[in-house]
């Protein structure tokens, strides 16, 4: 998959030691979700996420969701 930055990429695809569920991870906190090809930032402590339409650190145009 291609990433619009690698600031994007390493935070959707990296894994932390010290967190088993990714949403409780405060350092990971974008998502992906390649079903509906959207991307988001994760609500703490949940499995939800806000979907965003630009990259945070690039400002790069995200794909448009599938829902």
């Amino acid at each position: 998959m291609k990433y619009c930055c690698k600031k994007m990429e390493d935070n959707v695809t990296n894994t932390c030691p010290q967190h088993k569920v990714r949403s409780e991870c405060p350092d990971l906190f974008m998502t992906h979700n390649k079903r509906l090809n959207e991307y988001g930032i994760n609500i703490f402590g949940s499995p939800s996420y806000v979907i965003i339409n630009f990259c945070p650190w690039c400002g790069s145009k995200l794909p448009a969701s599938k829902r």
